[in-house]
């Protein structure tokens, strides 16, 4: 489903600390390309020397600086080192906002106040584009997954949600893409944009709440919903990284509802084989189609190896106490 969420970024404002200073500035080496670093979404930078907690106190560890964005962040900010930029290499950062906007920073100049690149997609749903019955976005919600990067490619995927004309019905006018963005530019590769779809899916009730997925050559997106605001399915998509061509599509309650892929914004995780692995919320269960409440094994195709689901399914289920938070 989807909770109440706290954004990343407060005011509009992204925030650079001594940790930029030391992991970029003087080192250049550490990449952060995913959310919570790698695809197992440890969070764990096993490369880092400098930090300790001798040296990370109120004396020594602040903010260096700050950027002004045009709206929340609800992603986390991403990290390339030696970005080829008009024949220079520049580290940077990448931030995404509610307001369907990709910006590019210098993560070592201070004074370089101005984005390298700033995209905007279009003008993005907000939360009262329907009566979603709660307010678990605060206002606009265009980009909410983090993205994903390919260093070796240099492109950035992430995943808006835009109003493209007038509604004519409860659920229409608006549609959800997958963008593939040059990392030196921000303008999209040849292949991008592609429109998501599914059976069942409709661009405004589904939530791309968590964080996209880079594995054997495919980009994975993963959707929750808004406040329990039905129709809506747990869905996780694999598209082909090169072609952006949609391979596969899990729904896991397609002949139910609900059981979405929220996980509190954590991107689903991927072993060394390249299975990926994903937790449902509440909603229809059957273990035969479907699985709210489970935890689930997938190949990288999204077919389905192993599954777990608790003994108190229908007591979690009962009182909307998701597995996947």
């Amino acid at each position: 489903m989807g909770k109440s969420m706290k954004p990343v970024a407060v005011r509009q404002y992204v925030c650079a600390g001594l940790l930029t200073l030391l992991s970029l500035g003087a080192h250049a080496q550490v990449d952060v390309l995913t959310q919570h670093n790698d695809n197992g979404r440890t969070g764990v930078n096993a490369r880092e020397t400098i930090l300790t907690p001798a040296n990370v106190n109120p004396a020594r560890f602040g903010m260096l600086f700050k950027r002004t964005v045009d709206d929340q962040l609800y992603t986390q900010p991403l990290v390339v080192t030696g970005v080829n930029v008009d024949g220079g290499a520049r580290d940077l950062v990448y931030v995404t906002t509610v307001n369907n906007s990709v910006y590019a920073f210098d993560a070592n100049d201070s004074e370089a106040a101005a984005p390298l690149w700033h995209v905007n997609f279009g003008t993005p749903a907000n939360v009262h584009s329907t009566d979603f019955g709660c307010l678990d976005i605060n206002g606009k919600m265009g980009i909410i997954g983090t993205p994903v990067i390919d260093k070796a490619r240099g492109v950035l995927y992430v995943v808006a949600l835009t109003r493209v004309g007038a509604q004519d019905g409860p659920l229409s006018g608006y549609t959800q893409r997958l963008h593939a963005l040059d990392l030196a530019t921000g303008a999209d590769m040849p292949e991008s944009p592609v429109t998501i779809h599914a059976e069942g899916f409709h661009a405004l009730m589904q939530n791309q709440r968590p964080a996209l997925l880079l594995a054997s050559g495919m980009v994975y997106v993963g959707y929750a919903s808004h406040c329990d605001k039905e129709p809506y399915h747990g869905f996780l998509m694999a598209y082909d990284a090169k072609t952006l061509k949609l391979v596969n599509v899990l729904n896991t309650s397609p002949t139910g509802s609900e059981a979405s892929i929220w996980q509190s914004g954590q991107g689903p995780a991927a072993d060394e084989q390249g299975n990926v692995y994903v937790v449902t919320g509440n909603g229809s269960w059957d273990g035969v189609k479907n699985f709210s409440e489970s935890f689930m094994k997938l190949t990288p195709r999204l077919q389905l190896l192993d599954w777990f689901t608790p003994t108190n399914h229908f007591e979690l289920d009962k009182h909307d106490n998701d597995l996947d938070s």
